[in-house]
């Protein structure tokens, strides 16, 4: 499996599996969801891709190779290459958008941004600015350990998800892998971006 190395707007990404491109396109709300758990997985591998149906099929194939441990393999990748986020960081900020709604929600419309509107990378990012803004330097550090190292687990899919770009493969998001272009500097620092969009907004 592998990733285009093409950037378009909103919650949509491309994907390559056995030689066939699929096209991901899902709205903020419902992969929320899924990164909650409030949705199933496949409700965005196969559930949000272009053909859902062939993707279907395969997973109820017993003669495929192509099974459900792949397939949520392929979700994380997926994940990670829509959010910018690491898988496990992903569902923790979610998580916390799901528990801090009011709050997180609140100061985003005080600012004039409904955050369901934006693509769901950067309504983590700012649930992420939202945590930190008044967090002593122990507790900033202390999440920022657990979002920016990779979990490495026992579970290792047959399909090794890669980055395709012109210059041919690389590693990319999978399990315990980082997404493509992953910088720690850079998502420690993407939270300004989200505040930089709510001061905007205020002027």
């Amino acid at each position: 499996m592998s990733f285009r190395d093409r950037a378009e707007p909103g919650n949509t990404c491309w994907f390559s599996l056995d030689g066939q491109l699929y096209r991901v396109e899902i709205d903020t709300p419902l992969l929320l969801d899924v990164l909650t758990g409030t949705a199933s997985y496949t409700r965005l591998v196969p559930g949000a891709t272009d053909d859902p149906w062939g993707l279907w099929e395969r997973l109820l194939d017993p003669d495929d190779a192509f099974d459900l441990p792949d397939c949520e393999a392929v979700t994380e990748g997926v994940i990670a290459h829509l959010t910018g986020w690491l898988p496990h960081a992903a569902y923790a900020l979610a998580g916390l958008v799901d528990a801090q709604w009011p709050v997180i929600s609140g100061k985003a419309t005080a600012g004039g941004v409904d955050l369901l509107e934006l693509p769901v990378r950067r309504v983590l990012d700012f649930a992420y600015a939202v945590r930190v803004e008044y967090a002593e330097e122990k507790d900033r550090n202390e999440l920022d350990r657990a979002l920016f190292t990779p979990r490495i687990t026992a579970r290792r899919p047959r399909r090794r998800a890669v980055a395709a770009d012109a210059d041919g493969q690389r590693p990319a998001a999978g399990d315990g892998a980082a997404p493509p272009g992953f910088s720690v500097a850079e998502q420690q620092g993407s939270f300004m971006s989200a505040m930089g969009m709510i001061g905007a907004a205020q002027s």
